[in-house]
């Protein structure tokens, strides 16, 4: 099997199930299942998909269960909280049986789908698409301020985006990066002082 430059959801799901890809289920973040879609091509991180492909595959769309879904097993609590659409494939399987007060976030979603609107009445709505600071910013803080407020969960993941770093000249990238990250990791150290 032949692969081309990594990708956002395909690395996702190799680091949440240890599985390659190929051995996960997903080999692409783009991909033509007619199964789901016999006329296109699917995002495979959308959520009527992912939504789909599980009932299609009897709850295997992703064939590995993620490290939420491990976690959650041990009635451990997880957050998962990203400011890009591949929160769903790290933990699409919030059952509130199964995991009390877990929550994954993503891009604005979430699941459970009520865990959002306690955030967004805390942190205001998600930035719209193309404002990948403040994406990066509002999901840093939606983990931070709400998701950990009482206790740091026994897993948790932040995932922010990188997209603000794709049309820059090289030379300026690992300043901005340097800044961005600086940034985010004060955010992060001062939500452990509290």
């Amino acid at each position: 099997m032949r692969f081309t430059r990594a990708r956002t959801n395909v690395n996702g799901t190799a680091l949440v199930t240890g599985a390659y890809p190929g051995h996960s289920g997903l080999i692409a973040n783009h991909d033509y299942r007619p199964e789901i879609d016999s006329k296109h091509s699917i995002d495979v991180e959308i959520p009527k998909v992912v939504e789909k492909g599980d009932q299609l595959s009897g709850g295997k769309y992703i064939s590995f269960p993620t490290i939420a879904e491990i976690v959650q097993d041990a009635s451990g609590r997880t957050a998962i909280a990203t400011a890009k659409t591949v929160g769903l494939l790290l933990d699409r399987h919030v059952n509130p049986s199964r995991g009390k007060n877990c929550v994954t976030l993503f891009a604005g979603e979430s699941r459970p789908r009520d865990a959002l609107s306690r955030i967004a009445d805390a942190l205001g709505p998600f930035p719209p698409f193309g404002q990948f600071t403040q994406g990066d910013k509002w999901t840093t803080k939606a983990i931070t301020e709400i998701l950990w407020k009482d206790s740091v969960p026994t897993f948790s993941l932040l995932w922010l985006g990188s997209r603000i770093l794709r049309n820059m000249d090289p030379r300026q990238v690992r300043n901005r990066r340097s800044l961005r990250l600086n940034l985010l990791m004060k955010i992060l150290l001062l939500s452990f002082r509290r």
